[in-house]
């Protein structure tokens, strides 16, 4: 086996290293952000209503065959 391939040629990336590579918590908390936008534009009416104090709104899917 070549010695290249051997898990003894490996070592820990430093901790700091590994932030660096992944972004840290900034992403993930981006990623959060855009989620809950989509949701309030694709809901956008029960959002208004629930500004404003009023009842949600139960919306159907019809489909007409």
């Amino acid at each position: 086996m070549k010695s290249e391939l051997s898990i003894h040629s490996f070592k820990e990336i430093p901790v700091q290293q590994q932030q660096e590579l992944n972004g840290g918590a900034f992403p993930f908390l981006i990623g959060i952000g855009l989620l809950a936008v989509a949701q309030v534009i694709l809901d956008w009416d029960n959002f208004k209503n629930g500004l404003m104090g009023r009842r949600e709104e139960e919306s159907y899917i019809v489909i007409n065959m």
